[in-house]
């Protein structure tokens, strides 16, 4: 259940001199991906100038022939606003079956708050198709301008600052024919 490399032929089990050889045979699939597209808008703080918007994605599968992963994806929808989302899979450390993920968002909305969340994973391939992985996540929220109005009403304003930990286990179970576009399976 790899899903980088398709099995074009069912396994071949030669015995040579009382050793089990296994043959297979491949296919490698093409899955990196890039998309991109940008605009310009007029800033909407300052009529003098122009604001760059766009969408950038980038996915890249089996980094370094070592089935690591990378996705990146850059939103800008407006002049004060931007969103970056990433994520990083090593799935198998020093060719063992433990592997370790990583992401990073961040999330500044207008001039209003900023949201930062990263979660760091230790997982463990229990077999080909069960995956046991522990993490830690941490999310905190930043308003970005001061409301006056609490100092005057005495009513807490809309937007408050947060932050909070998670600790977590997670079990993971795939038994489908296929990685990519299964026709019949579990997950």
């Amino acid at each position: 259940n790899i899903s980088f490399v398709e099995l074009v032929e069912q396994p071949l089990v030669k015995i040579i001199d009382s050793q089990a050889v296994v043959y297979v045979k491949l296919k490698e699939q093409r899955l990196n991906q890039f998309n991109a597209f940008m605009g310009i808008l007029p800033n909407s703080y300052n009529s003098n100038q122009l604001s760059i918007t766009g969408d950038v994605s980038l996915s890249l599968k089996n980094l370094f022939k070592r089935a690591v992963e990378l996705q990146i994806n850059w939103q800008k929808p407006q002049s004060s606003s931007q969103f970056l989302y990433t994520s990083l899979l090593i799935p198998y450390l020093l060719n063992t079956p433990f592997g370790s993920s990583f992401s990073f968002n961040l999330e500044k909305f207008d001039t209003t708050y900023i949201r930062l969340a990263y979660e760091i994973g230790l997982n463990y391939k229990v077999s080909a198709y069960q995956m046991l992985s522990f993490f830690y996540k941490n999310q905190s929220s930043q308003v970005l301008f001061e409301d006056s109005t609490f100092k005057l009403t005495n009513k807490l304003p809309n937007n408050l600052d947060y932050s909070y930990n998670q600790f977590g286990l997670q079990y993971k179970w795939n038994k489908t024919d296929r990685f990519i576009f299964p026709r019949k399976g579990l997950l």
